[in-house]
C-alpha cells in the first residue's frame, strides 16, 4: 500500500480516481479525481469526491482533501 502524498504532488489526469482524505468531513476517505472546471461560468478548479452530492458543491469547493494516495490494483 502507498503511503499518504501531499495533495499537490497527485496527477491531475483527467477523469484519474485517487483515494483521497478530507481532514474537514472527520477524517473521511472517498474515491475522487480532479476537476478542472472547464465548462463552469465561474471556473475554479477543484477536487471532486463520490461524495459530493452529501456534501454538496459549496463544500466540496471550500473544503479540498489535503492528501492522496493511487488506487491500488484489484485483486487477482
Amino acid at each position: 500500500m502507498s503511503e499518504w502524498q501531499p495533495i499537490e504532488t497527485a496527477p491531475k489526469e483527467k477523469n484519474k480516481k485517487l483515494i483521497l482524505f478530507f481532514p474537514i468531513y472527520n477524517g473521511e476517505v472517498c474515491v475522487g479525481y480532479w476537476d478542472s472546471d472547464e465548462y463552469s461560468s465561474k471556473p475554479k478548479p477543484i477536487w471532486r469526491s463520490d461524495n459530493m452530492r452529501g456534501w454538496g458543491v459549496r463544500a466540496m469547493r471550500d473544503h479540498q482533501p489535503t492528501h492522496w494516495q493511487p488506487i491500488p490494483e484489484p485483486p487477482k
